[in-house]
C-alpha cells in the first residue's frame, strides 16, 4: 500500500505516464516560479525570511510527492508491460535508459490480456486462437 492508503499494485496505460509527466512539470514549474517570486520580494523587503524557508519546506515535499506518484506509475506500466519493478534501474543509464523508459512505458502497448501481475487495464481478454 502507498503512504495515502491506495494499493500500488495494478496496471497502467501506455498514455498515463505521459499525461501524468505534462500535469506535474506544469504544477512543478508553478511551484518553482512562485518561490522565486518569493525570493525576490524576500530580498527586496530584506524581511519574512520565514516565508521563504517555508516555501523551501513546500517545494520538497511537492517534490516527494511527484516523485513518489512517478515511480509507482512508472511500476505499473513496467508490470503492464509483463516486466518486473526492476526496470525503473534502467533509468540510470545515462541517454539510453531515458529513451529506453520513453518508448517502452510511453508509447507501446502492454501485453494483451491479462498477464502474471493483473488483467489488462484495457479490460481486453487474452487472445486465443481456435482449435483445430
Amino acid at each position: 500500500m502507498g503512504a495515502s492508503g491506495a494499493p500500488i499494485s495494478g496496471l497502467a496505460r501506455s498514455g498515463c505516464p505521459i499525461a501524468y509527466s505534462v500535469v506535474s512539470s506544469i504544477i512543478s514549474s508553478f511551484a518553482g516560479i512562485n518561490v522565486y517570486l518569493m525570493h525576490l520580494g524576500t530580498v527586496q523587503a530584506m524581511t519574512g525570511a520565514p516565508s521563504l524557508l517555508f516555501a523551501g519546506i513546500l517545494l520538497v515535499a511537492l517534490f516527494a510527492v511527484t516523485l513518489w506518484v512517478g515511480l509507482a506509475l512508472q511500476v505499473k506500466r513496467w508490470h503492464d508491460r509483463d516486466k518486473s519493478w526492476f526496470w525503473i534501474l534502467i533509468g540510470f543509464i545515462p541517454v539510453v535508459g531515458f529513451f529506453w523508459i520513453l518508448i517502452e512505458c510511453g508509447f507501446m502497448d502492454g501485453t494483451p490480456g491479462p498477464n502474471r501481475f493483473g488483467p489488462s487495464p484495457k479490460g481486453a481478454q487474452a487472445m486465443t486462437l481456435p482449435a483445430v
